[in-house]
């Protein structure tokens, strides 16, 4: 109900939302994802959230 009342969305398939996160390790399982030459940054674990449905 709330997605057919929502004037910002057009059509069908468009985007509200979407998260992305930086890991190291596999969340189903927990292995390891980087190779052992691969740099690891102290800021790692940085996420970005856009949040389209105010548009």
């Amino acid at each position: 109900e709330d997605l057919e009342e929502n004037h910002h969305l057009e059509e069908e398939g468009e985007t509200l939302w979407e998260t992305s996160l930086e890991i190291l390790h596999c969340p189903f399982c927990g292995k390891y994802l980087l190779e052992n030459k691969d740099k690891v940054f102290e800021d790692y674990g940085r996420f970005h959230h856009n949040d389209c449905s105010d548009w």
